[in-house]
C-alpha cells in the first residue's frame, strides 16, 4: 500500500505544472481562497479578484488575486448560469434587468456576452417574473394599472416587455 501512495505522489508531482513549485506564499494562499470562494457562490472573474483583493475581503495584492484567478480553470459561463438561477431564486427580474445586473460592473461584472448566454440558457418563465415584480411593487406602495404598467416595463424601471408588464400588473390585482 505505501508503494501504491509512493508512486501516486510521484505522478501527481510530476504531472504539476513547473510553476506551481515556483508560487510564492501569497500566490498559493490566494488561489486556495480563490477556490474556496467559487465552492461557496457564483463569481465573475472580475468579481473574484475584486473579492480576493479587497480589504473587506482577503485582501491579498491585486497581482497575487489575478494570478490566483487566472491560474485556475473555471467555466465562467457555468458561474454565470448559476448567478443567474441564484437572482431569480431571490426575486423577480426581466431578462433586460437580469442582464443589466450580471453583467454592470456595479453588479456581479460578468462578461455581457456570458451573462446574455446564461441568462437565454434558463429555461425562464418571464411573464411569472413579472408577476413577482409586480406583486413585490404592491407590497410598498399603492399602483393604478397604467402606473404599475409603466413601472415593469420602463427601462429606468423593472425593463418588462409591455406584453409581460400587462400580465404581471392583471396577475397581481392591480388592473
Amino acid at each position: 500500500m505505501d508503494f501504491v501512495k509512493t508512486v501516486t505522489t510521484a505522478v501527481l508531482f510530476a504531472a504539476m505544472p513547473v510553476w506551481a513549485t515556483d508560487l510564492t506564499v501569497p500566490q498559493s494562499n490566494a488561489i486556495r481562497a480563490a477556490a474556496s470562494y467559487l465552492e461557496s457562490q457564483p463569481f465573475s472573474k472580475k468579481r473574484l479578484i475584486d473579492q480576493l483583493s479587497s480589504p473587506q475581503g482577503a485582501d491579498y495584492d491585486v497581482a497575487d488575486a489575478s494570478f490566483a484567478v487566472n491560474s485556475l480553470k473555471v467555466d465562467w459561463y457555468k458561474q454565470a448560469v448559476l448567478a443567474a438561477k441564484s437572482y431569480l431564486e431571490s426575486q423577480g427580474f426581466s431578462r433586460y434587468r437580469l442582464i443589466d445586473q450580471m453583467s454592470s460592473p456595479a453588479g456581479s461584472g460578468f462578461e455581457l456576452a456570458d451573462a446574455k448566454a446564461a441568462v437565454d440558457s434558463l429555461n425562464v418563465d418571464w411573464n411569472q417574473q413579472a408577476v413577482r415584480s409586480a406583486k413585490s411593487y404592491m407590497e410598498s406602495q399603492a399602483f393604478s394599472c397604467k402606473g404599475l404598467i409603466r413601472q415593469l416595463s420602463s427601462s429606468a424601471g423593472s425593463g418588462y416587455t409591455e406584453s409581460q408588464a400587462t400580465f404581471g400588473a392583471k396577475q397581481a390585482g392591480a388592473c
